[in-house]
């Protein structure tokens, strides 16, 4: 296989209206990255994602195995909950029903032999294969759940990236290098922000931090400390943030990347939530609202490259 990036495609509300942006996303991917990809039928890309569509809604979508599979489902853990597998291992590609003997059985209502069955991608087969997942809801606990406002988000990076919701590089990360830059950084935070964290709204200010998003190795000490390095966290939540627990996307939705997280009551409801900085009065700022948003995405996206990279 390839040497190129890895892929997640997490979708969104406006997933349907961005088919063809994930079609040209996926197929560039494997283009770049797919060794035996002249064995993929023409169109069969575009038929895959418009039927999938059409009976599962939104799916995300995410490479694996040295980039020798393609899965679609929901992607919340390091392999996630795939419900189909494109897979380019063999010397021809092969779709089929994901997972491991007991979920198949969950899954579909195929005979054993035709659940991973090696036929020649067909149209006319494998929409056997996807129709037979609708017999039951067990797909259901598969697709992704997102919130109204949440849009599709196209990642790709470098190949020894451990996926997105995975084990962060910490040797990225160093501690702050000056003291008084960093008074002053926390002092701009409380300016910006008032007594309010960003993710879980007002709180006392000893319970409130200011957090880097680009880390100071990475950036120089005027780039650290401007404004739209700074997130103001509550204690527990920059702790979690900073251990890359809990990410924040360019597109500023919150992820939690450990699934404890998602069992405590107190956590799983920010899984999703979108970062809102319409109560900061910029009248007062030297620069825009959009300004500031623009850089704070901007610097999110670099973080999530060099966290997990």
């Amino acid at each position: 296989m390839g040497k190129g990036a890895k892929i997640i495609i997490k979708a969104g509300n406006d997933y349907g209206k961005r088919l063809a942006d994930v079609e040209g996303h996926l197929t560039a991917f494997i283009n770049n990255n797919v060794d035996n990809r002249q064995y993929l039928p023409d169109n069969f890309l575009n038929w895959l994602l418009h039927i999938l569509y059409k009976k599962f809604g939104p799916l995300d979508i995410w490479s694996r195995e040295k980039n020798t599979r393609i899965e679609f489902g929901n992607f919340k853990s390091k392999l996630g909950e795939a419900i189909f597998t494109l897979n380019f291992k063999n010397k021809k590609p092969r779709f089929f029903v994901a997972g491991k003997s007991s979920v198949k059985r969950k899954l579909t209502n195929l005979p054993v032999n035709e659940k991973t069955k090696a036929v020649e991608l067909s149209k006319s087969y494998h929409k056997k294969v996807i129709l037979s997942v609708l017999h039951n809801d067990f797909y259901k606990s598969r697709c992704p759940t997102f919130s109204s406002e949440s849009l599709t988000e196209f990642l790709s990076f470098a190949q020894g990236y451990d996926f997105i919701l995975g084990k962060p590089n910490k040797k990225r990360f160093s501690k702050t290098r000056d003291n008084r830059a960093q008074a002053e950084f926390r002092k701009q935070a409380f300016r910006i922000y008032g007594n309010t964290c960003l993710i879980t709204g007002e709180a006392p200010d000893v319970a409130l931090e200011a957090a880097h998003i680009v880390p100071h190795k990475n950036t120089t000490i005027e780039e650290s400390f401007l404004p739209w390095n700074c997130l103001l966290l509550r204690r527990d939540i920059h702790k979690l943030f900073d251990e890359g627990y809990l990410i924040v996307s360019k597109n500023l939705t919150v992820k939690l990347n450990k699934r404890a997280l998602m069992d405590m009551d107190n956590y799983s409801h920010l899984d999703g939530m979108k970062l809102d900085f319409s109560s900061i009065d910029f009248e007062n700022e030297s620069f825009s609202i959009n300004e500031f948003v623009r850089k704070i995405k901007a610097n999110l996206n670099e973080r999530m490259i060099l966290m997990f990279n």
